[in-house]
């Protein structure tokens, strides 16, 4: 299934023509049978280094999540959303001028970084890629995925995806194969299988144009 997030029924039915088969949302009420949407956050709490908010997106929270508290850090609202069952991974790291101390004060069960964000690539900074390479350098995994980000919908939808392999399309197992690491994020290539021996790792792929 692939993914992106939205939060209305104009924007679903946005990611329904572009075939996507889950979206990660604030509402439930636009689910079907080949469409699921996951409720979902990007909690803003404390400062980063850089002076600014955190913003970190919490996918599968619960609808009851009690909001960031004006004295909550990023790290601590991190470590919350985690104990609530969430996937949990740092936004736009570029944009927000993240360094490795940062991603290193989250908690050691977070996901994943954002590799790609659309809406910031229109600045010029939708990259964070540089600080997964340092946080995998340092010693700790860390998934990466791509997002969209998309403030206007039939502008600039479709730019960033996550493609999960997950045992049906419902609810529970997206966010398992999510939280398992079974997935990739991608700005337009698809992986149509994988192999690996001793020396190589090979990644067929198709890629739109």
């Amino acid at each position: 299934p692939r993914s992106t997030h939205c939060i209305s029924s104009a924007a679903s039915d946005v990611y329904k023509r572009q075939e996507y088969n889950f979206t990660i949302s604030d509402t439930s009420n636009f689910s079907d049978d080949k469409f699921t949407t996951i409720t979902g956050a990007e909690l803003h709490a404390g400062k980063n280094s850089n002076g600014d908010e955190w913003h970190i997106l919490s996918v599968g929270i619960p609808k009851d999540f009690t909001s960031p508290t004006e004295d909550e850090s990023g790290p601590e609202i991190a470590t919350r959303a985690l104990k609530a069952g969430a996937f949990v991974a740092i936004a736009h790291p570029e944009w927000s001028g993240l360094n490795l101390n940062d991603a290193l004060s989250m908690p050691l069960g977070i996901h994943a970084i954002e590799a790609f964000n659309g809406v910031c690539k229109t600045f010029g900074r939708e990259n964070g890629s540089y600080l997964i390479d340092q946080v995998m350098a340092s010693g700790r995994m860390i998934g990466a995925i791509a997002t969209d980000d998309a403030h206007y919908y039939e502008k600039d939808a479709n730019a960033g995806w996550v493609m999960v392999q997950a045992a049906s399309n419902s609810h529970n197992d997206i966010l398992d194969a999510l939280k398992s690491g079974n997935y990739y994020g991608s700005t337009g290539p698809e992986i149509i299988r994988s192999a690996v021996s001793y020396t190589h790792l090979t990644l067929p792929t198709i890629c739109s144009v």
